[in-house]
């Protein structure tokens, strides 16, 4: 289970996120969705007993991305928030970053517990 603060951590990001998109600055929902991905995988690594990568939310997605050990649904959602925007500042696929964040969250909070165990 994550922690509480971890868990403000992630809702207050998700709702800045909501705030900037209602706003049309989609570019600070995107940074927002980062970070409370970022949040999410630091607790995911912690609760996993992992070291702790230390870094920015885009290091830790990063480090997520490429984790054989993590669900597969958490790393597809961490690609998705990894994906550059193009020139016109639009991803390339219609993906909702605010809610694969807050889906990599849920996983991830799921499967901590497990990767404990195990």
């Amino acid at each position: 289970m994550f922690s509480d603060k971890v868990h403000q951590q992630i809702r207050r990001e998700l709702s800045a996120g909501e705030q900037a998109r209602e706003q049309g600055l989609e570019g600070r929902a995107r940074v927002c969705a980062r970070r409370a991905a970022g949040a999410a995988i630091g607790e995911y690594f912690r609760l996993r007993g992992d070291a702790n990568p230390a870094g920015s939310a885009l290091e830790l997605i990063r480090c997520l991305a490429v984790d054989a050990g993590a669900p597969l649904r958490a790393r597809q959602a961490a690609e998705a928030l990894l994906e550059r925007v193009d020139e016109s500042f639009n991803l390339r696929t219609p993906v909702d970053l605010l809610q694969e964040a807050a889906d990599l969250a849920r996983i991830l909070e799921e499967n901590a517990g497990l990767a404990k165990e195990g």
